[in-house]
């Protein structure tokens, strides 16, 4: 008597494979594409950040001279400070601008994909927030107030 020897089949076949190749690829690109948004978040959020800290190292100054005349040139002067600046232009799309006079100073940008297009402005008044418009209208040698 003759014995049918059956081989075992085990494993997956070739359309398994492919399917399950698929869910993966289609998984990674949404965890990939959220990962791009929390990138530029996280580079907003330090833009707006440095922004504040700005406007803690103009108070300091202003408590040295009793004046904000200068101040935009001092912090752009200073090592810390002039990297801030930089990182702020970095982080937004890089047309931040400073005034200032005796009465106050500002600081303005306008925050990548955030806002809608509006500049995002701190300033000596205490205003920390989006302005209305879509340019920046700050004069290095007068202080607009952001509001």
């Amino acid at each position: 008597m003759k014995q049918i020897m059956r081989r075992s089949q085990s494993g997956f076949t070739l359309i398994e494979l492919l399917v399950v190749i698929a869910i993966i690829a289609i998984l990674s690109t949404i965890v990939l594409s959220s990962l791009g948004t929390a990138r530029q978040r996280a580079r907003n959020t330090r833009a707006k950040s440095e922004m504040s800290q700005l406007r803690a190292q103009a108070e300091l100054y202003f408590t040295r001279g009793n004046t904000f005349t200068g101040v935009c040139t001092a912090l752009k002067s200073s090592q810390g400070l002039s990297e801030m600046i930089t990182s702020i232009n970095k982080n937004s799309d890089g047309s931040a601008s400073c005034g200032s006079d005796a009465f106050g100073f500002s600081v303005a940008a306008k925050i990548k994909e955030e806002g809608g297009g509006k500049p995002f402005c701190v300033d000596s008044n205490g205003y920390s927030d989006f302005i209305s418009g879509s340019s920046i209208n700050i004069q290095p040698t007068t202080f607009t107030p952001c509001s």
